[in-house]
């Protein structure tokens, strides 16, 4: 398995290279640690320590002027997403480097960012060598959407030309660069979203999209488990999913405080004064759709459960 981050950052209240100089880092250390998953005490068997194979960061900005015009507001609502990925896992202080470097040149201030991070980590039985071309994030510069995927599809290497050929939309031939199941589910999800376009208008067609994932893995009897981030530059969805009963989906942990969705917390779970809990531990099969204008979780949703009988681990 791998590890994934999703979070906003807010200038306006926290000196923003700084901030995001530390939490490139931290997520960077990750790498060379034992994985914390509290409450989650399962995943130690089937998820590995350490992440070294591969090192990626997604991130946009949003600038604020206050001569802004309406107009301007309208279109700076959509975000725009660069990227930074190596398998040099000393690199990411050049990453870190970067992303300042670009807040840092702008003429107005980047009130708003947002970072994805990716770890990887090569299991024996997964698809893809340590190549950059096998990095997350993946990005699909046409519809100017960022993936990245933690979790796997059992026995791909069996299923993957079939789900390719059935389920990926031929133009997309040519922009599968690499050889994991990651790659092969972003260009599924995106099929799948050009099928659902018409559901953009009543913010069903991200859900419907994971719907019907699963419901294609599950009625061809292929188990999968895990975490998707889809950053579109007006939405980002993150899943917590699995199609079968007795496999975990991986970890998934919302700290409501630091804006952050990942897959370890940082740094530990905690109560609030109140009594509610700081960070959460996302339920199984949840789908949270984050408004970037807004900056908060718009929606949440649940898929519906795979039918018992459908799916076995014995193969």
């Amino acid at each position: 398995m791998c590890r994934v981050l999703f979070m906003l950052h807010d200038g306006r209240t926290r000196e923003a290279t700084k901030s995001v100089d530390e939490i490139v880092e931290w997520f960077r250390s990750q790498a060379f640690l034992p994985k914390y998953t509290p409450l989650m005490e399962e995943m130690e068997t089937i998820d590995g320590d350490y992440h070294q194979d591969g090192i990626g960061f997604a991130y946009c900005f949003k600038e604020e002027s206050k001569e802004e015009s309406k107009e301007e507001s309208k279109e700076s609502d959509m975000f725009s997403w660069k990227m930074d990925k190596s398998v040099d896992m000393a690199f990411p202080f050049q990453i870190s480097r970067s992303i300042c470097d670009s807040c840092s040149s702008r003429t107005r201030k980047a009130t708003i960012m947002y970072l994805i991070g990716h770890l990887r980590h090569r299991g024996e039985d997964c698809a893809g060598e340590v190549d950059i071309r096998n990095t997350h994030p993946f990005q699909d510069k046409t519809s100017r959407t960022v993936f990245c995927h933690n979790g796997k599809i059992l026995d791909f290497i069996v299923h993957r030309h079939w789900l390719r050929q059935t389920y990926c939309h031929s133009r997309y031939e040519r922009d599968i660069q690499g050889e994991t199941d990651s790659e092969l589910i972003f260009y599924m999800l995106l099929t799948l979203a050009e099928e659902e376009e018409e559901r953009e208008r009543d913010g069903q067609r991200w859900k419907n999209v994971f719907q019907r994932f699963h419901d294609i893995l599950s009625s061809a009897g292929i188990i999968y488990f895990g975490n998707f981030v889809v950053a579109t530059p007006v939405k980002v969805f993150v899943t917590r999913l699995t199609n079968h009963p007795s496999l975990p989906p991986c970890s998934l942990y919302y700290d409501r405080v630091l804006q952050m969705i990942s897959s370890e917390p940082l740094p530990i779970i905690d109560d609030d004064d109140d009594g509610d809990r700081v960070v959460e531990l996302v339920p199984p099969q949840t789908i949270i759709q984050w408004d970037l204008s807004s900056r908060q979780i718009e929606k949440r949703w649940s898929l519906s459960p795979p039918k018992e009988g459908n799916l076995t681990t014995d193969r």
